[in-house]
């Protein structure tokens, strides 16, 4: 179980016996005492907490409190080092990073985005919409969330064949502009645009948006050129 690095901060001292249990709960354990507590899941699945659970989360706060002026503060950092984990390919510790940042800040939209991102990955766009969904009623503005909750939308779509899909694929592209507007000369988002309209079977669109990407120096990858070029349109 990863401890050092977790949290970060010139005051952080020896992780105190509270604090390894805490560590302890939260990890992948079989322990029986512990078995309502999955930290693969955003928010934990939002379960029911035991006493034995709050008693430990007081614990959290209470040395998350010792060495942090803010626990929006220790949220930022342990959101970095999620991201960080999600980077060398560990969404499990990624998963459990994010979790113990929305214990401290469970409205930072950048914990949210994380939730979506390694549901989406692991091909959960069901869950993935519901996620994102809150995030943006929690008014999230961020485009890396939503941009991922569009491409989510469409393969959550796709996945109907073609009944009773078009809503979900509305929802993408509305989402999809959505995104475009909050970084409106970005020079990005083609490989969103690109999966939402291959998703959709609206090859000819895909075709336009891969010409238009080549156009802004910012090429396709060779991944998604080819995934078009598989298909007789």
């Amino acid at each position: 179980m990863k401890i050092k690095g977790v949290v970060k901060h010139p005051l952080h001292v020896k992780l105190g016996f509270c604090v390894v249990a805490l560590f302890f709960v939260f990890s992948n354990t079989t322990n029986a005492e512990y078995a309502t507590v999955d930290n693969k899941l955003p928010m934990y699945g939002t379960i029911a907490w035991s006493s034995q659970d709050r008693k430990q989360i007081s614990d959290y706060f209470d040395y998350i409190d010792s060495v942090y002026d803010s626990r929006q503060a220790a949220a930022k950092d342990l959101n970095v080092e999620a991201w960080d984990a999600y980077l060398n390919d560990n969404r499990v510790e990624a998963m459990r990073l994010f979790n113990l940042s929305w214990l401290l800040n469970n409205t930072n939209i950048d914990t949210y985005a994380g939730y979506v991102r390694i549901l989406a990955l692991d091909g959960k766009h069901k869950d993935a919409i519901e996620v994102g969904e809150l995030a943006l009623g929690l008014g999230g503005m961020n485009y890396d969330l939503i941009s991922e909750l569009a491409v989510s939308y469409a393969y959550y779509g796709e996945s109907f064949h073609s009944r009773d899909n078009k809503g979900y694929f509305a929802r993408a592209h509305y989402l999809l502009s959505l995104a475009d507007s909050l970084r409106p000369n970005c020079n990005c988002g083609y490989e969103d645009q690109f999966f939402v309209s291959m998703l959709e079977q609206k090859y000819s669109q895909a075709q336009k948006i891969r010409e238009v990407a080549e156009l802004s120096n910012n090429p396709l990858s060779k991944e998604s050129i080819d995934w078009l070029e598989g298909f007789d349109y």
